[in-house]
């Protein structure tokens, strides 16, 4: 395309656009949309003006003779359908890369259905007619749609935190109770038909039962702290293809929409519940195989729901995390990535382990239990409260029991006492 000025003019704009801006940020780009400059005139441009913006002397440059050939150009959207057309004499746009640069078409969004390239005329004046449609992919739609629901529900609420509820329990004496949901696997399509309300509500119903044996064992003394913890695969998929975060498909069952509110709503509900038992409550939401981009949107909107929740802390960092409780440090990471002595060397070099007696891992991924001791270093598997799906039906995988696991430390001596919530068929 052909400037719609001639060089030097184009050179004089440039430099009043970077002034205007205060940098050389996009003003090639700015040379090529808005002036019209070819690729590799726009960046030429671009640099001219950065030195005469600087000071040099606009006559030291030489410039090239003005184009004088036309150019038709249409872009138009109807609906999810980009249709763009270039038609000109002399143009640098021959190809369909350089049309969509031309343009600056988004190809993560669009998807091309259609390319059609004409030539005509001589050597000395050829005529170029460049056509391509897009069609808009599903999922970008299906994300954009993710984001903005966020965004609404959390405008809608972020409440003030309410007045504790009177008595308080217990007076705490150093003991912090960690509730371990590993491999919720929230929306799959369980073998037997399960729905994931009757799935969400056991988790709820288990975690109201370990609070409630932690707080009213006669050895126990209250709670400080509650730490907890959904390490790996919250949901069982990651977007709207239905597709892990590596893009292997997944049987689930409702729509992502319902899935991700109700597991939303559940985490309030539960952090909440966790809130009203303990002084101070630290959540944290680690990423899976399954589901790393929805554990980040996750970990957003609840920190937004309880920024003003002084005593409810929701841990930003989702790949892996560390609790540091008196002669206690417990690594948290779903296990799918780091072999057992990459764990080992990990929580040593990335922690104060200085006066720690107690070093453990707490892993998911395996949906089973194992214990493993590497270099002093404990590495624990806890078991998914999530029914079997049709992988795991066909591969066997179907008698490993089904759990969410509290344990209470305390701050002197380790761990201290234990409450597994083992579901027996479709009861806990």
């Amino acid at each position: 395309m052909p400037l719609i000025t001639d060089e030097a003019t184009a050179v004089r704009v440039l430099a009043n656009e970077m002034r205007r801006r205060g940098n050389s940020t996009g003003l090639a780009n700015f040379a090529r949309l808005t002036l019209g400059a070819h690729s590799e005139q726009a960046r030429r441009l671009a640099d001219i003006a950065e030195q005469v913006h600087d000071g040099a002397d606009i006559e030291d440059f030489e410039f090239a003779e003005p184009e004088k050939d036309t150019v038709t150009l249409s872009k138009n959207i109807e609906g999810r359908t980009l249709n763009v057309e270039l038609k000109a004499d002399r143009v640098p746009i021959t190809t369909f890369e350089e049309l969509v640069e031309f343009y600056d078409i988004d190809l993560k969004r669009w998807r091309p259905t259609k390319q059609h390239f004409s030539f005509w005329g001589s050597a000395e004046r050829p005529n170029f007619n460049i056509r391509a449609s897009f069609e808009e992919q599903a999922y970008h739609s299906l994300a954009q749609e993710d984001r903005e629901a966020l965004r609404e529900w959390v405008a809608s609420i972020a409440p003030e935190p309410p007045t504790r509820p009177e008595p308080r329990p217990l007076e705490g004496n150093g003991n912090m109770l960690e509730i371990m949901i590993a491999d919720l696997h929230a929306g799959k399509l369980a073998v037997n038909g399960e729905p994931i309300d009757a799935s969400l509500e056991r988790v709820k119903a288990a975690v109201s039962d370990i609070i409630n044996r932690a707080l009213h064992t006669t050895d126990m003394w209250g709670l400080d702290r509650i730490a907890l913890v959904f390490n790996g695969d919250t949901f069982n998929d990651d977007n709207g293809k239905r597709t892990t975060t590596g893009g292997t498909p997944q049987e689930s069952g409702e729509r992502w929409q319902e899935v991700y509110r109700k597991v939303r709503e559940l985490l309030v509900e539960v952090i909440r519940h966790c809130w009203v038992a303990a002084d101070e409550v630290d959540v944290y939401i680690i990423e899976g195989n399954h589901d790393r981009e929805r554990t980040f949107y996750l970990v957003d909107v609840l920190s937004a729901y309880f920024h003003k929740w002084e005593d409810v802390t929701v841990h930003q960092e989702t790949l892996r995390n560390y609790i540091d409780w008196g002669v206690t440090t417990i690594g948290l990471a779903h296990g799918d990535e780091m072999k057992p002595i990459d764990l080992a060397m990990t929580i040593l070099r990335e922690t104060n382990t200085q006066g720690k007696h107690v070093i453990e891992w707490h892993l998911g991924h395996h949906h089973t239990r194992t214990e493993d001791e590497i270099h002093g270093v404990l590495l624990r598997r806890f078991r998914t409260p999530s029914p079997v799906d049709d992988y795991h039906n066909r591969k066997g995988f179907t008698h490993n029991a089904r759990s969410v696991m509290g344990i209470v430390w305390n701050k002197e001596r380790g761990e201290i006492a234990s409450f597994p919530v083992t579901f027996i068929g479709d009861e806990a």
